[in-house]
């Protein structure tokens, strides 16, 4: 059985100014510190291999990353400032097959 954990730390980082933006449609301009951790663990059998895992076993989330997400055709619309995970935790489970090569 082989097992993996992966850790990332992402320090703060700027974010370019949303001041001009109304009150509601203003993000901070550094984004928050945070860990990524992923988890995988395979079980090997003779022409194949189990595994399962998780991403991102914190859970931790950028909310609302989307400005102006009401108005997609207004002025402070702006998808572009994502600086973080948008999903929980994933879960995954798979199977790899080992075929011969000639």
């Amino acid at each position: 059985m082989k097992f993996s954990l992966t850790t990332n730390y992402f320090g703060a980082s700027r974010i370019p100014s949303t001041a001009d933006n109304t009150l509601a449609n203003q993000r901070a301009e550094i984004s928050k510190e945070f860990f990524v951790m992923n988890f995988q663990a395979t079980k090997k059998f003779k022409i194949w291999e189990a595994y399962i895992g998780v991403e991102n076993m914190l859970g931790t989330r950028q909310m609302d990353p989307i400005i102006g997400v009401d108005d997609p055709f207004g002025q402070e619309f702006d998808a572009s400032l994502v600086w973080g995970p948008l999903m929980g935790q994933v879960g995954y489970a798979g199977i790899r097959l080992k075929l011969k090569n000639k």
